[in-house]
């Protein structure tokens, strides 16, 4: 689901529902892991103009917020913070 925007409940529901490969253990990758998935060579295509979805939620006043990487202008990815209703993408791990 790289290429869908989704929000971050989608996104736990969609790993949580993935069997792919022969597995059905899939879950949203943490900030760390996420940050090392995307600074290695992807071998399939990503859609850069969403965000990806992490793990890690914390409050932020009223405001459920997650981390997520977005690309910034020289095609790198930044860590950031955004409302769990906005749409982003998720990239499942096990």
């Amino acid at each position: 689901r790289g290429n869908q925007c989704i929000t971050h409940r989608e996104a736990l529901q969609y790993v949580k529902n993935l069997n792919a490969g022969g597995y059905n253990d899939w879950r949203i990758p943490s900030v760390e892991e996420l940050q090392i998935i995307l600074q290695a060579q992807t071998p399939f295509p990503v859609n850069r103009t969403h965000f990806f979805w992490t793990s890690e939620l914390f409050w932020h006043g009223w405001n459920k917020m997650a981390y997520v990487f977005t690309p910034d202008s020289t095609l790198k990815w930044k860590k950031e913070s955004k409302k769990i209703e906005n749409c982003g993408s998720v990239l499942a791990v096990r």
